[in-house]
């Protein structure tokens, strides 16, 4: 199931260009390891700010499921549905790292378009 709006992620990559794309996307991945590995020491406050900093972020990449999914997060975090917030944020997981895979795909196709 395709998890990237690509009309989305060439929106934002024709602003940026390919370059700047293929930056903010390693530095949203490196954020997003960081916190998967802590997520269970942070305050519910701090991971409200994490999951709506990720629905914007998510955006730039067209990552709709995974914007939505954070939004929903933040929601329950929000009205202290803390139960059902952190089960969401393990499903969250799962989209992102099939997120992960397709939107490094497109970056490697990418490359290999630019190198012929």
């Amino acid at each position: 199931m395709q998890k990237v709006n690509i009309k989305q992620f060439n929106k934002y990559k024709n602003i940026f260009g390919e370059t700047k794309m293929l930056a903010l996307w390693k530095e949203f991945v490196a954020q997003a390891e960081c916190f998967w590995k802590q997520m269970s020491h942070f305050e519910w406050e701090d991971k409200r700010l994490l999951f709506h900093n990720w629905r914007s972020g998510s955006q730039v990449f067209g990552l709709g499921e995974f914007s939505a999914c954070c939004q929903q997060i933040e929601e329950n975090i929000i009205n202290h549905r803390f139960a059902k917030a952190e089960k969401q944020a393990m499903e969250s997981k799962q989209i992102y790292q099939e997120s992960l895979e397709e939107i490094n795909m497109i970056f490697s196709q990418m490359e290999s378009q630019d190198g012929k």
